[in-house]
């Protein structure tokens, strides 16, 4: 479980969270959860996706979609009943760790210099994976 105050984080508004760009999105019956992998015109990007097989899909409950408003290739999960980002910690760092596979396969784009505005959440979520 991650060991940060999520509570600070914004819904619906896409956030920068250890070099990944992830948003929560409230919906009616719970939440969607996103993680953007990167541009969607690679096809070679979802090729190798597919390639690491339905293993990866059933262990991180993630699946992959192409989103025409991000205009990128991301992870989404559906929460059920979650409101905020604190009911959705756990899988929060589940999709992390799908984002971490997926570019340690070369899918999707590498790690970006953090935004000066992000920078506070993500070195607070980094020193409470690392306190572990």
């Amino acid at each position: 479980m991650l060991n940060v105050d999520l509570s600070s984080f914004p819904v619906d508004t896409s956030i920068e969270i250890d070099g990944s760009t992830v948003c929560l999105q409230l919906m009616e019956g719970g939440a969607l959860l996103v993680a953007e992998l990167g541009p969607q015109s690679r096809p070679a990007s979802v090729k190798s996706y597919l390639e690491l097989g339905f293993s990866n899909a059933l262990e991180f409950d993630a699946g992959l979609a192409l989103d025409s408003v991000r205009q990128s290739m991301v992870l989404t999960h559906w929460l059920r009943d979650v409101s905020n980002w604190e009911g959705a910690a756990k899988a929060l760092e589940m999709l992390l760790n799908q984002v971490d596979v997926c570019r340690a396969a070369g899918i999707g784009k590498p790690r970006q210099a953090l935004k000066e505005s992000s920078r506070k959440n993500a070195e607070r979520f980094l020193r409470a994976r690392l306190a572990r």
